[in-house]
């Protein structure tokens, strides 16, 4: 941002805040858990549209920031990404509702073509940059509304970090491929996912199993290089194997990746897992 910036404390680079706090790192911290606080109470519904961004904005983030839900009242420049122009943003907001209105709000598509319009126009939700602060949790819950309605559920919340900043930045520059295979891959995987027997689900064993079956299910994805959503054949014999494993009471035969330590929150791994029963 050019210039002083009226959201920020005097002297500081914190952000004015409901709750006094000037250390930059505690904001931080009480900012994730007061949004994820309102996020467990549901998060509002909408039409895709500008208004909506800002309902799910002004839930989140009601906790901490006065001004929040309203639109920024300046023009936002991050390293070396400038975002939308202030007297911009509702106009291509418009527009991508407008776009999205016309395709049907991506209902009825494959995988990888839901995939690829969702990364444009999360890309451009992310030049937009409605708020002043907090707009990647409010696009991930964007995101998340938007893959639920168009019949390919994915929870954003475990894509890798590092791999979604980098494809926002390329969307940056209209690129949208990086961002369409982070959500393609997570698409693919809650799939996989939700077709294996919930009834074994309870098992003492269940973080690992879920995280296994996902990454396992990442990882086939990379290999061959396919959209196994097209690959019933695949995609069958994988949970056939899972559950045999299942099954026989006990975990994969399969070299298992052990999770870093905050794996439950972040989904990220240290190595790659080969899918079980793909040869």
């Amino acid at each position: 941002m050019r210039g002083a910036d009226p959201y920020v404390i005097p002297g500081t680079s914190v952000l004015r805040n409901k709750l006094g706090i000037t250390d930059a790192d505690h904001l931080d911290r009480a900012e994730r858990l007061l949004t994820a606080q309102r996020a467990r109470e549901g998060v509002p519904s909408g039409t895709f549209d500008l208004a909506h961004a800002s309902a799910i904005h002004s839930h989140l983030f009601q906790d901490i920031y006065s001004w929040a839900g309203q639109l920024r009242t300046v023009d936002v420049l991050k390293g070396d990404s400038e975002f939308q122009p202030l007297h911009f943003i509702e106009t291509g907001f418009s527009d991508i509702h407008r776009r999205l209105q016309k395709a049907d709000f991506l209902r009825n598509l494959g995988t990888d073509a839901f995939a690829a319009k969702a990364g444009e126009i999360l890309g451009d939700v992310n030049y937009a940059h409605p708020f002043r602060e907090g707009n990647g949790r409010t696009q991930l819950e964007y995101l998340r509304q938007l893959a639920a309605q168009a019949g390919h559920p994915l929870d954003p919340g475990k894509f890798d970090r590092d791999q979604w900043i980098a494809a926002s930045r390329a969307a940056q520059h209209a690129d949208y491929g990086p961002m369409a295979t982070v959500i393609r891959n997570q698409a693919l995987a809650q799939s996989f996912l939700d077709k294996a027997p919930r009834e074994r689900l309870d098992d003492p064993w269940l973080r690992d199993a879920q995280l296994t079956l996902e990454l396992g299910f990442r990882s086939a994805v990379e290999q061959l290089g396919r959209n196994l959503a097209d690959l019933p054949e695949v995609r069958n014999k994988m949970i056939a194997a899972v559950v045999k494993q299942l099954g026989d009471g006990h975990r994969f035969d399969v070299p298992v990746a052990k999770p870093a330590a905050d794996v439950t929150e972040t989904g990220r791994y240290s190595e790659q897992l080969k899918p079980p029963g793909i040869g």
